[in-house]
Formats: C-alpha cells, structure tokens, sequence
C-alpha cells in the first residue's frame, strides 16, 4: 500500500517552533501561509488551529496558555495535551529551520491534494462508462 505524502516531523517542528518563538517574523509567515488542514495529523491540525487563533488574538503563546486554551476549547484531549506539546517543543532541533519545515508540509498537502482531485476524477470517469 502506498503512503500518503505526509511529514509528521516537520509538521512537529513548526508546532514545536512557533511555541518557542510564537513572536517571530517566521510564526507571522506562517500564520498567513498554512493552513490547519495542511497538517496531515489530525492533533497537529487542531494544535495549529489553536495556535493560530490565539496568534490572532493576540494572546500570549507558549505550552501553558496553549494548554489551558485547548482544554477551554474542549480539544485537550484530541491534541495529545501539555506532555505532547511540552515534548515538540523540546525536540524542535532548531526555530531557524522554520520556514523549511513550513514548506515541507506545504509541499505534501499540495500532493495530497493532487491525488485526492485525481481519485475523484477517476471516480467520476468509472460512473461515465458504466
């Protein structure tokens, strides 16, 4: 079976980046760039989502306020909690990468995207011939 075009590690490092430097010109690209459905793992979706809406807002950022924003929200426990964060946080090899590891995820939600619009096509293809 084939693997979806996924980066579980890079999506990690910009979760992991953007708790360690939430301020950074970086986290504004990125904010403005992906989106949480970019993100193939579903808890890195939500924890994105999260971090963007308390970017938005203007709300103070690291593994606590996320934390207690999350829980507030009731989606603690679909984003793996405080001992997830806590640990991409501390195995973000560097927040310098942050805009390669951004591009890397962008990268593979654009070929996920191709082949699900592919599988539709051919779907839709199948149903014209039968």
């Amino acid at each position: 079976m084939n693997q979806v075009p996924n980066n579980l590690m890079a999506e990690q490092n910009v979760i992991g980046g953007l708790l360690l430097d939430p301020q950074s010109d970086n986290a504004q690209s990125i904010f403005s760039q992906l989106k949480p459905e970019d993100f193939y793992a579903r808890h890195h979706q939500i924890i994105y989502l999260t971090l963007r809406e308390m970017y938005t807002q203007r709300m103070p950022i690291d593994i606590m306020t996320v934390t207690d924003f999350l829980a507030s929200k009731g989606r603690i426990n679909q984003s793996g909690g405080f001992a997830y964060l806590a640990e991409m946080a501390r195995e973000t090899p560097s927040i310098a990468n942050i805009m390669a590891y951004a591009k890397k995820i962008r990268e593979c939600s654009a070929q996920r995207f191709v082949i699900e619009k592919t599988v539709e096509i051919q779907k839709l293809m199948m149903t014209q011939v039968s």
